[in-house]
């Protein structure tokens, strides 16, 4: 039984009307659309060389231990480094801006 599911296995949020987590269902099924599409494109339209990541992933570095990653773990995978990325970069402008407040006298000088 996972955390907030009942004696029943059916969890909370799945019974009682919650739309922050429709939404945010709706978005996963957004974002999975938009990986499915690129995945589909590269397929079609074979771009990513051997030696970058996309290509790593495919299996089509024979250097890299494990093989090609099949469909889902692709994607999964795929979906971890865009929201790593997009996160790695939300914190850093986080941090520069609470910095510029603390510092008006680099605010001042950066409007120059």
């Amino acid at each position: 039984m996972g955390l907030g599911a009942g004696p029943y296995g059916i969890h909370t949020a799945q019974v009682l009307p919650n739309p922050g987590l429709r939404e945010l269902l709706r978005l996963v099924e957004k974002r999975d659309a938009f990986v499915e599409a690129q995945i589909r494109r590269h397929q079609e339209h074979p771009s990513p060389p051997a030696d970058t990541v996309l290509g790593a992933l495919w299996g089509g570095d024979p250097g890299v231990r494990g093989g090609p990653l099949g469909p889902a773990r692709l994607h999964m995978t795929l979906v971890d480094l865009f929201i790593g990325g997009t996160e790695t970069t939300a914190a850093a402008l986080g941090w520069a801006v609470a910095f510029l407040l603390h510092r008006p006298e680099v605010t001042r000088v950066s409007h120059v």
